[in-house]
């Protein structure tokens, strides 16, 4: 279940899927793989291509992937690389409602580590104004990371950290995945609300249509609770090791061992 088919679950939206991935987008080349931008900045080089991106003015093979028309009256914008950008997006575009996933970083770097996902933290150190605004006392921990666990972890912690530092509670929607999975009657009403459509039944029925990305890892873990499968891929010491940066940033005041978020924390 990925939170974009259920929003698109009546195949009305454009979907613009990863617009921000710099290897299949030309015209966000020179986009770093996580890019983060201050507020102010108002260069032609970053808010170009957002501005295509916004209004759907451009049709390229990757970002299309999910359509199967050529004209729609709505958009929808997916992009798991732009945590970095948000901020940056809401101040220039603020009538976009942005509705963010979190989801339990155990999960995350289970999921990674499965399909041999490799990053390095120099990806965000390279970013001079992202350090100096955000991670300059997590740069000497950051610079020692050796192993890949360590790398995924640490950007999954920026990545969200990020984020919570910038946004007020309300400005964007907050929602924890394993939420949506235990209460989807209450965490689909908050969505729809927040971005300004009507709830359908049929989103329900998509609902309870396992995703392409739940059928291919349920391929993979044993096990029933999809809330708790990643305990039968990663090890004990992966745990702890994933749960000593999540608590260097402070994010263990949401998710600890515990595979649900305590979420009224995300805003403290």
């Amino acid at each position: 279940m990925l939170t974009q088919e259920l929003i698109n679950h009546r195949r009305d939206h454009r979907v613009i899927f990863e617009p921000f991935t710099r290897a299949v987008v030309p015209f966000c080349s020179h986009f770093n793989w996580r890019q983060y931008i201050r507020e102010a900045d108002d260069s032609p080089r970053f808010l170009d291509p957002a501005r295509r991106i916004i209004s759907g003015d451009f049709r390229n093979d990757w970002t299309d992937q999910y359509n199967q028309r050529k004209v729609y009256k709505k958009r929808l914008v997916k992009d798991i690389r732009g945590m970095l950008l948000l901020h940056w997006l809401h101040r220039r575009f603020p009538e976009i409602p942005i509705v963010y996933i979190m989801r339990h970083p155990c999960a995350v770097i289970a999921s990674q580590l499965r399909m041999d996902w490799h990053l390095n933290v120099n990806i965000l150190l390279e970013q001079r104004d992202l350090v100096a605004d955000f991670l300059k006392p997590y740069e000497y921990s950051m610079s020692r990371a050796q192993i890949n666990l360590d790398h995924l972890t640490l950007i999954w912690c920026v990545e969200n950290y990020v984020p919570l530092r910038q946004f007020r509670r309300g400005e964007i929607l907050l929602v924890f995945y394993e939420e949506l999975l235990q209460n989807p009657e209450r965490e689909l009403e908050r969505i729809f609300r927040f971005i300004g459509q009507p709830l359908q039944a049929s989103a329900f029925k998509q609902h309870r249509q396992p995703s392409a990305e739940a059928r291919d890892w349920s391929a993979v873990v044993t096990g029933d609770d999809p809330l708790n499968s990643w305990r039968n891929y990663l090890d004990a010491f992966q745990i702890s090791r994933i749960l000593y940066f999540v608590g260097l940033f402070g994010l263990r005041r949401i998710y600890g061992e515990d595979p649900m978020p305590h979420a009224e924390a995300a805003w403290t």
